[in-house]
């Protein structure tokens, strides 16, 4: 659990390395003001972090959804070509930058402690994803997509059900009660 103090009005985040500067109220606070009225921004978000938790990348939460916020780009409809090209701009940004600035405090690069080698693997683990996503994207064969799509997210994505598409056997609904619940925090 992350501990914070407060001090002289300031916010401050307990680190391995120290105290540091962190206003989770306010990154709350610039977040959600910038969230598209669509879910779709917070949707990818989910997704990056899906895989991330897969794949085992070195990027943090806060990192994707920085990024998101800064590279989302919207396709009416389609979570998966909205992933595929907010992925893309993401690369071509921390390619450029090889910096992921702290919304709130701008002169804070949050991963300036990285060396040269880790930004190259998370670049080309970003670079990854999108190839597959692309792969899937543009599969026809929604059974042969189903399996691209899960080395990407792992068993999160589910296999394509032929018979269920055609509509002869009934989805099953996950139920309130099986899904992890939100946690607390992630509350408005």
């Amino acid at each position: 659990l992350p501990v914070y103090a407060e001090v002289g009005g300031k916010s401050y985040l307990a680190r391995d390395d120290g105290w540091v500067l962190s206003d989770a109220k306010a990154f709350n606070k610039w977040f959600r003001d910038r969230l598209e009225k669509t879910e779709q921004m917070r949707s990818c978000i989910k997704y990056l972090k899906a895989w991330r938790d897969y794949v085992g990348s070195d990027l943090k939460g806060i990192h994707i959804t920085v990024l998101v916020r800064l590279k989302h780009t919207a396709v009416e409809g389609r979570d998966d070509k909205s992933l595929l090209e907010t992925v893309g701009e993401i690369v071509d940004y921390l390619k450029d930058n090889k910096a992921i600035y702290n919304p709130i405090e701008d002169e804070e690069n949050l991963i300036d402690d990285w060396t040269g080698t880790k930004t190259e693997r998370a670049i080309k683990a970003l670079e990854n994803l999108h190839t597959k996503a692309l792969q899937a994207i543009n599969e026809e064969d929604k059974g042969i997509a189903s399996k691209k799509w899960i080395a990407v997210f792992g068993t999160r994505f589910p296999e394509h059900d032929e018979e269920a598409s055609e509509g002869k056997v009934a989805a099953v609904p996950i139920s309130r009660d099986r899904r992890t619940p939100a946690k607390p925090w992630s509350q408005s």
